[in-house]
């Protein structure tokens, strides 16, 4: 069994908070929520697509620390503010990080996303990808 935490220093101190940016657990790796800021919790911007490549950009320090990258995300559930007004904006983030085969993804309208960034967030992937044993 593995078990292995993974706190990139690249990204905000997520133990602040009480919890990790990764974790490999037995093959497969956890992320938590990706968020479009910078390690001082600064928000990359008050629009959707600046906020949605940041928290790509970030997805993919979190996913090199782990040894992957994008090709090997098998699922992302995306929560998005406004999500009627803001999923266009979204489009041109993930295409250009995601190609064929597209993993599994989920899109989710919420009222309001965590209040631990300095501005408001707009848009949180939850992401899981797996490893190989």
């Amino acid at each position: 069994m593995t078990d292995e935490i993974i706190n990139p220093g690249e990204l905000f101190d997520a133990t602040e908070f009480g919890f990790s940016q990764a974790r490999e657990r037995n093959g497969v790796l956890h992320l938590s929520g990706q968020i479009g800021v910078d390690s001082e919790l600064r928000v990359a911007g008050d629009d959707v697509e600046s906020q949605a490549r940041k928290a790509f950009e970030n997805l993919g320090v979190a996913l090199e620390a782990a040894g992957k990258g994008y090709d090997d995300v098998g699922k992302v559930v995306t929560y998005m503010v406004d999500l009627e007004d803001n999923v266009g904006g979204y489009r041109e983030p993930w295409s250009e990080v995601f190609d064929k085969p597209y993993p599994c993804h989920t899109l989710v309208g919420v009222d309001q996303l965590s209040p631990i960034a300095d501005g408001e967030l707009l848009v949180e992937l939850d992401v899981e990808a797996v490893l190989d044993e």
